[in-house]
């Protein structure tokens, strides 16, 4: 029965008793010949929907185009297509095909029958465009880089007479393609079983740093990526409760093992023609996770999660030369196991009582076979012998709280949670890291919402083993993640609604990091942030939107010229704004859209001598964009979209500014640039419904 020809009898039924004497005067029922159900059980039939057009962008280049792939001056389509068939027998397929012209296209097909299965077919781009601009004289591919002929070596970039005429332009950036598979049988019972099958490649090329002693280089290095990932797994559900136990295996592969490329400058020894660099090591990965969670009494449930991963990796080290007859010191048998185990409590007793808890327990265990390694320093110096060590460490973790409605117009709650870590082949043995906070939520009025939160947290450490330390490293370092600490923070948050239409909102933060036991290392930090929001709806045709927000952080980091006690000092301090407007408009036929935000940056790093600190140029980014969107429904199946997007972007870094291939005496760079972009884009589409029920699609 289909959900019109219910509601006619339905309303058939209504007219036919004694209350229909009451509806005599009511105005007349609605006409329902042309209602839809969306979502009903009895919905059969099809809708679909495509979206044609092009994309015209002035100016773009790989930054503006980082995770679409709109990166070029000339014009990508605009494709979308989206489509639902489905049967009175429940048998349906659904598909969702987007941005089909470009590098970030997606796209997921779905068939099925409800109630017992289902099959999907998926993809995913992701481009990452990272620099168009930079420039090598290396020439090659795969795992080997070899420099023109006619090179002539140099102790500096500048003195490399070849360089200028032996640049030429290489793209730095990635793309990821994502392969899915998945399938769903529901076996009956509250039982399911389930598996996928994905791939993922990972094709580019990425900026990788090598030297020879003390001379660097920057190198267009290869990726190519292969990661294959597969999964069984059953689930198990009813009222009350739920099982889900999976299995899964992820294979890494690398293509490429490592990267040889020629010395551009004149050796410091006459063998130190040639360099390698090992890439990612192919690697497995075998994972086996189960969760269950069930009601209990007094409004109560828990839910409990175990897990256990196994890592390996088996593939030979590159010889510790590049001279001929060197011999790799053997194959790395690395093996490591993970164990996850959690269990969570929630529960409400009594009316306006909430509490909850969880507690986790993590274990890594390093199996791998230690090697022991010959360092040969520029391919001809015997240097250290190092034997790798193997990195275990537990890690317990408990969390919880309580919120107490004391009245109808204030709730207070208390939380706290405690991490305690043991190492092992670590200078730091055990850390405990804790945090203990309060808060209050107010409502003194049904239009004013007021949230209060506040606390202290710590970081104690015992068993500093300065024996583990690298050599030469200065025993009064302390990494940051490692070292004692005392925090302070404080929360704020209020909403107000004076009428139907207006809402205003304003949140805000601070907190202080002290690290009061660090004599080499970061010694405090500081964070301040205030954000406000405010939203108007004078019609359901018309609103508007704004927001802003400020940030501040501030870190001092102290450092030494000797073992002794600090002498120098870092103070960094970074800012960020942001605001944003714009309103929607709707009447008829006709909708219209305006946004436009603005962010800004900067940072200022003054290093020296305590007491005498000197600057380093200012870092900063300022971030403009404007989107300007128009549409009209020309019949209720076709709409016609116009829209214009201005961004402009613009950063400055003293690292980057002004740093080419042969800038510095020790580097040959790529010369990467800081980005920038200043782009105009404008883009025309036609949206068109066809089907059982054709509607306009809503613009996104």
């Amino acid at each position: 029965m289909s959900s019109r020809t219910f509601l006619r009898l339905a309303i058939t039924a209504l007219l036919a008793s004694p209350a229909a004497a009451v509806l005599a005067d009511a105005p007349p029922a609605p006409d329902t010949s042309n209602w839809k159900c969306e979502s009903c059980p009895f919905y059969a039939g099809y809708d679909a929907d495509v979206t044609a057009g092009a994309i015209v962008p002035g100016e773009a280049n790989a930054p503006f185009g980082r995770y679409t792939g709109i990166d070029q001056d000339k014009t990508y389509v605009d494709l979308d297509a989206h489509g639902d068939w489905r049967t009175a027998a429940g048998d349906y397929a659904h598909y969702e095909l987007d941005d089909l012209g470009l590098d970030s296209r997606t796209g997921r097909i779905t068939l099925g029958q409800d109630g017992h299965y289902s099959v999907a077919l998926s993809y995913a781009g992701q481009p990452n465009r990272i620099y168009d601009a930079t420039v090598t004289p290396y020439l090659g591919g795969g795992g080997s880089l070899t420099l023109p002929s006619g090179w002539v070596a140099a102790g500096t970039p500048a003195g490399m007479s070849a360089l200028a005429a032996s640049l030429h332009g290489v793209d730095i950036g990635t793309l990821r393609k994502n392969f899915g598979l998945e399938a769903r049988w529901l076996v009956g019972g509250g039982w399911s079983v389930f598996g996928s099958a994905k791939r993922e490649d990972k094709t580019g090329t990425e900026i990788l740093g090598a030297s020879f002693l003390t001379q660097a280089v920057q190198l267009p290095a290869p990726v190519n990526y292969t990661t294959d990932t597969f999964e069984v797994g059953t689930a198990w559900s009813d009222a009350k409760r739920s099982l889900r136990f999976t299995l899964s295996d992820s294979n890494f592969k690398d293509d490429t093992a490592a990267l040889y490329f020629q010395n551009p400058y004149l050796p410091l020894v006459p063998s130190a023609m040639t360099g390698a660099i090992a890439l990612p090591p192919n690697n497995e990965a075998r994972v086996a996770n189960f969760t269950a969670s069930t009601v209990l009494p007094f409004n109560s449930s828990a839910s409990l999660a175990a897990g256990y991963t196994k890592l390996t990796q088996d593939q030979a080290l590159l010889p510790p030369s590049t001279l001929p007859g060197a011999v790799s010191p053997g194959s790395f048998d690395g093996d490591v196991t993970l164990q996850h185990y959690a269990l969570t409590l929630g529960s409400r007793p009594v009316p306006g009582l909430n509490l909850h808890g969880r507690a986790s327990y993590d274990e890594r265990n390093d199996d791998s076979t230690p090697m022991t390694i010959t360092q040969i320093v520029t391919d001809v110096a015997p240097g250290a012998t190092v034997t790798t060590q193997n990195y275990d460490y537990t890690r317990w973790r408990f969390d919880g709280g309580a919120d107490y409605r004391l009245w109808r117009w204030l709730t207070i709650g208390i939380g706290a949670d405690r991490t305690q870590v043991d190492r092992t082949q670590q200078v730091v043995r055990d850390t405990a890291d804790g945090e203990t906070f309060g808060h209050l939520r107010l409502t003194p009025w049904s239009m004013l919402v007021i949230n209060l939160k506040g606390g202290v947290a710590t970081r104690d450490v015992r068993g500093i083993d300065l024996a583990l330390l690298p050599p030469l490293e200065n025993p009064l370092i302390m990494m940051f993640n490692l070292a004692p600490l005392y925090r302070e923070f404080f929360e704020l948050g209020a909403t107000v609604s004076p009428t139907a239409t207006i809402s205003l909102g304003l949140q805000g933060s601070w907190s202080d990091d002290f690290y009061r036991h660090t004599v080499i290392g970061l010694v405090s930090g500081r964070q301040r942030r205030l954000e406000a929001t405010f939203g108007w709806t004078p019609t359901e045709a018309l609103s508007f939107y704004a927001d802003g927000g400020y940030e501040a952080r501030q870190t001092v980091q102290d450092g030494e010229f000797s073992a002794a006690s600090a002498e120098w000092q870092a103070l960094i301090n970074d800012r960020y704004w942001n605001a944003s407007a714009g309103g929607r408009y709707t009447h008829g036929r006709f909708e219209a859209s305006v946004d436009y935000s603005h962010a800004t940056s900067g940072g200022e790093t003054d290093v020296g001598t305590i007491g005498l600190l000197g600057g380093f140029p200012e870092l900063s980014t300022r971030y403009d964009s404007l989107r300007l969107g128009v549409g009209y429904h020309f019949t209720p199946a076709l709409t016609v979209r116009l829209r214009y997007v201005y961004q402009n972007y613009a950063s400055a870094d003293w690292a980057l500014d002004n740093v080419g291939p042969a800038t510095l005496g020790n580097l040959l760079s790529l010369g990467a640039p800081a980005a920038a972009y200043n782009v105009n884009l404008v883009a025309l589409s036609f949206n068109y419904r066809f089907g059982t029920g054709a509607a306009p699609r809503k613009a996104e």
